[in-house]
């Protein structure tokens, strides 16, 4: 919610990095395209980044907690496969979560010498095409599963599914329906 939030906000054109994310989101364009445009838009810094590590679990799906819990009940492991970069909303979401932090898969930002923003691994799987997919791939070989479950609602998240590196997938559409999810 930008209105609650305004003073973080106001750093930066908040309609065009929506437009921008729901393209990458919606493969419209390259999601790593998205990436590097919204961080060329937003000028984000450290203490930026602080402030909103203070306000992603008001963000955070209501019922999402129990979710996870009631998924660790059954004896399966929940890991965060995210678009989003670890230093602001990844870790502050698992841990809200109660993820463990080796189950958490993300981006990562390059600063400058002061704090800024500079850019962010390139090399990430997550980045490439079906950069979920591969990782959820890779992990599944590494921990030996025999079944995993996908989460999301973005295009990339859907990939998991069409990929088959998950064997089932679950749309969530409470914060945004996105048509190439939803479809």
């Amino acid at each position: 919610d930008r209105d609650s939030h305004s003073d973080f906000f106001r750093n930066f054109d908040l309609d065009w990095v929506e437009i921008v994310t729901k393209m990458g989101m919606e493969k419209q364009i390259p999601f790593v395209q998205s990436l590097r445009t919204r961080i060329e838009v937003a000028n984000i810094n450290k203490a930026m980044l602080r402030k909103l590590q203070r306000i992603i679990p008001e963000h955070i799906s209501p019922g999402m907690v129990h979710i996870m819990n009631e998924i660790r009940e059954a004896a399966h492991d929940v890991v965060i496969i995210s678009g989003g970069f670890r230093d602001y909303l990844a870790r502050p979401m698992r841990e809200y979560l109660g993820v463990p932090a080796k189950n958490l898969i993300a981006n990562t930002f390059h600063f400058d010498e002061v704090g800024n923003v500079s850019g962010f691994d390139e090399t990430c799987t997550l980045l490439q095409e079906q950069g979920k997919a591969k990782a959820i791939n890779a992990l599944r070989t590494k921990r030996k599963y025999t079944h995993a479950y996908g989460i999301g609602d973005g295009g990339t998240d859907f990939d998991m599914y069409a990929g088959g590196a998950v064997d089932d997938f679950v749309g969530v559409g409470i914060h945004v329906v996105r048509q190439s999810v939803q479809e």
